[in-house]
């Protein structure tokens, strides 16, 4: 399942390439890079490279798949490294059981919700992908939570 924010944009090949390791490792959800762009469109920056170094300088430098509870150790106990949505494919199971045990609680949130979200699921017996490419473009609004953040 993708959710693809209706103001960001996806290469040719991005669920080619994320559904292809989700496949062949049995991730529950996988993730890309992501390059950003302005609301005019104009390119901000070709990577999140610069973000994921802030966690750990190396460790986004090439795709990897690893168990969720190390991914949530690792990197989302520190910060939520997965900063657009619409980078994430998930299998549709996982991702509705998760929804449904968070449904009370996430409504509560005005930021991080998705971030939750990660570390509930990361917090099970799952897989996480990662492909090091920046495949889709996150859209960032000057008045948006994750531009406001990090910017």
């Amino acid at each position: 399942m993708w959710i693809a924010e209706a103001d960001d944009l996806a290469e040719a090949t991005f669920l080619e390439s994320v559904i292809a390791l989700m496949e062949e490792y049995g991730c529950d959800f996988c993730f890309t890079d992501s390059a950003q762009i302005g609301s005019d469109g104009v390119q901000l920056a070709s990577s999140y490279d610069y973000y994921f170094r802030t966690v750990d300088p190396s460790a986004f430098s090439e795709s990897f798949v690893m168990p969720g509870r190390m991914f949530l150790e690792r990197f989302l106990s520190q910060k939520n490294i997965i900063l657009n949505v619409s980078a994430v494919v998930w299998n549709r199971v996982v991702l509705l059981q998760t929804l449904a045990s968070l449904q009370d609680e996430l409504p509560n949130y005005r930021v991080a919700g998705d971030w939750r979200l990660y570390t509930e699921v990361c917090a099970q017996d799952v897989r996480v992908g990662f492909v090091a490419r920046a495949l889709n473009r996150h859209r960032r609004h000057a008045e948006s939570a994750t531009h406001t953040r990090i910017a």
